[in-house]
């Protein structure tokens, strides 16, 4: 079965999650500008790379990062007339992956000197993160367990013994889940005990000048507003997950979504940082190549399930007829 399309208020709900994560940053770093130290060019330590890692760098560059941007715009054509709501929240993952990443080309030809711009390029990483997440969560609903809609037999029954579609019994996956958001919120003030530095130095790239840094203001994005942003959006996710009912299992898993879009992506950079915090060579490199995985693996979970996820015209007639 594939997910019923959406109730009236979703798309409003998802437009204003989307528009505060845009604008609660900018808001946030203006007030916080004259507190941010400066970065200065002047006296930046110079390292040498090895010749391999000049070629590492131009390998992700020029090879990696233009690679997965390609294969997401393929993403998109292949899910572009998709109706189910699975679907159509990857296909605007992958619109966010390629825009987010068409900032961070920008911000390359810039000298990497536009902050506005790689926040850009990390907040279509979020939404990307997000909107998948909400797929995959809608995927398991409707096409694995079918647990929402009350006429489908949950898969987990085998499990529970007695369903809550049938019999006055708590839901076993429901209570799971009111377990699980809470230890996530807690697991979510981790980067919080994390301290902020200061990362800039030059090297030469097959003869050119390049500057490498990671400053103060992504920092603060990755591992303080982003973790930050994810509490607050599973503590108002808490609620309706354990009064839903129908529209409010649905709020609650754009919750959710929202929030390990926040979430994920800011573990992703902390991690990256933390292990390549003197070698930012490394740092872009691993960075390019997971979302190229993450890219690749996409399209071959739709190509192993493509019979399933895009079924001939013809069949999809006869069901409506």
């Amino acid at each position: 079965m594939t997910p019923p399309p959406q109730p009236r208020w979703f798309r409003p709900l998802v437009i204003t999650l989307i528009s505060a994560g845009l604008l609660l940053p900018l808001l946030v770093y203006w007030l916080m500008l004259d507190h941010l130290p400066a970065m200065t060019t002047a006296e930046l330590p110079f390292r040498e790379a090895p010749r391999y890692e000049q070629w590492v760098a131009v390998i992700s560059g020029f090879v990696i990062k233009p690679t997965y941007m390609l294969l997401s715009l393929v993403l998109v054509a292949v899910l572009w007339r998709s109706k189910s709501s699975d679907l159509a929240a990857l296909r605007w993952a992958m619109i966010f992956f390629f825009l987010g990443e068409a900032f961070c080309a920008a911000n390359y030809f810039m000298n990497n000197d536009s902050l506005f711009a790689d926040f850009l390029h990390s907040y279509g990483m979020v939404l990307s993160f997000a909107f998948t997440t909400f797929a995959a969560a809608q995927a398991m609903d409707h096409r694995f367990f079918k647990y929402t809609n009350p006429k489908d037999r949950c898969a987990a029954i085998e499990l529970c013994r007695s369903c809550t579609k049938y019999t006055s019994v708590p839901c076993g996956l429901k209570r799971s889940f009111l377990l699980f958001l809470p230890m996530l919120i807690i697991v979510a003030l981790m980067p919080f005990t994390a301290a902020l530095n200061t990362i800039s130095y030059d090297t030469r790239i097959l003869g050119t000048c390049y500057n490498y840094s990671h400053p103060i203001a992504h920092q603060l994005y990755e591992i303080r507003f982003a973790p930050a942003a994810a509490i607050v959006l599973l503590i108002i996710a808490i609620p309706f997950l354990a009064f839903a009912k129908n529209d409010s299992m649905l709020k609650s898993k754009v919750l959710f979504a929202a929030a390990v879009g926040s979430l994920g992506f800011g573990f992703f950079r902390w991690i990256l940082l933390a292990c390549y915090h003197d070698n930012l060579v490394w740092f872009e490199c691993w960075e390019e190549i997971s979302e190229l995985l993450f890219i690749v693996g996409t399209l071959a979970i739709l190509w192993l399930f493509r019979h399933g996820l895009f079924p001939p015209r013809s069949s999809q007639s006869s069901r409506i007829t």
